[in-house]
């Protein structure tokens, strides 16, 4: 092989640089500060192309890659590409994305997942913005969303809408047509009340219920005394007895004497008393006690007579009256 050692390539005419019609072929190292702008690219081995421009294109890259690319296509391979912003019309990722920051979805209708979404900070939708669940977005199975003011769940239910949610301070449970009609309604701080028809029927208070209309019962209704249908029987032995209040609305079977006492009954109390013996009975009026004789108004200690019975109705804690048969 031979060698030509040159320090400058020049023309023919000793000034201009030269041309090489047929190419060559460099096995060493070529340094150029420019191309001529009439040279697009000089080609590098089969695979790479160097432009004048300053653009290397090739089939691979082998190594780290620095600098700025204003233009990429068919990047293949496995390296890790760290940019600034990336401005895409579509992208497909095989594998895991991971956002350090904040993904921002400003100018996107739809967000598609075939999977679950995992929030794991909670879900924020804005003030009249829906949650919807099941069948499609535009006839869902269930909507949750706020108005600005109140709260509501909605499920469509075919003319028996269901509505929960808040108004005022007040919770409801409505349905109907659009949720017209009020079931349930819970102040704040006060009463529920049951709802027939959008009208109110039961109430509840600090000292219990109000009903508004009639109360209507299959089985046994009850108080604290037993079945409010019934007069609960109570049975004293042959010791005399002292009525208590829990007597209030009950018969006092029993053979000895009976003592109405003082300051233990209110007005609208009343007691029944049953003779159960063949003999007389007394019933005494306690100390401090003023017990009226319905038959004639006298006052005092009364005698019930074997198998009578009578009634001891009071109008206050010390004044009572008694009626009956066989007293006298």
């Amino acid at each position: 092989m031979s060698e030509i050692r040159v320090n400058t390539f020049r023309a023919e005419d000793g000034i201009s640089a030269p041309s090489f019609p047929n190419g060559i072929q460099v096995t060493g190292v070529v340094t150029a500060t420019s191309l001529a702008s009439s040279v697009p690219h000089l080609n590098v081995g089969n695979n790479i192309q160097l432009g004048a421009a300053g653009v290397a294109t090739a089939t691979s890259f082998v190594g780290p890659l620095t600098g700025t690319a204003s233009l990429a296509s068919n990047l293949t391979g496995t390296p890790n590409i760290t940019v600034g912003t990336v401005i895409a019309t579509t992208g497909t990722f095989s594998g895991n994305v991971s956002i350090g920051g904040t993904l921002t979805y400003e100018d996107v209708v739809n967000v598609d997942s075939v999977g679950i979404v995992t929030a794991r900070e909670g879900v924020f939708i804005p003030d009249t913005k829906e949650l919807k669940l099941g069948n499609t977005a535009g006839s869902p199975d269930l909507k949750l969303y706020s108005t600005g003011t109140n709260g509501w769940v909605y499920t469509p239910q075919s003319g028996a809408d269901l509505y929960m949610g808040t108004d005022a301070g007040e919770v409801y449970i409505q349905t109907g047509t659009g949720g017209n009609d009020v079931g349930v309604k819970v102040n704040s701080g006060g009463s529920v009340d049951l709802y027939f028809n959008n009208s109110p029927k039961l109430s509840t208070s600090n000292t219990g219920i109000s009903v508004t209309g009639a109360v209507a019962a299959t089985g046994s209704i009850t108080d604290d005394k037993g079945d409010v249908r019934k007069i609960i029987m109570k049975t004293n032995g042959t010791n005399n007895y002292n009525l208590i209040l829990s007597d209030v609305g009950k018969a006092i079977h029993s053979s000895a004497d009976v003592v109405v006492p003082n300051s233990v009954f209110s007005a609208g109390d009343a007691v029944t008393l049953i003779n159960s013996a063949g003999s007389n009975m007394a019933v005494q009026q306690g100390s401090g006690v003023t017990m009226y004789n319905s038959a004639d108004g006298a006052t005092g200690n009364r005698t019930l007579s074997g198998k009578g019975m009578a009634t001891v109705y009071f109008v206050d804690a010390s004044t009572c009256y008694i009626t009956g048969s066989g007293l006298t």
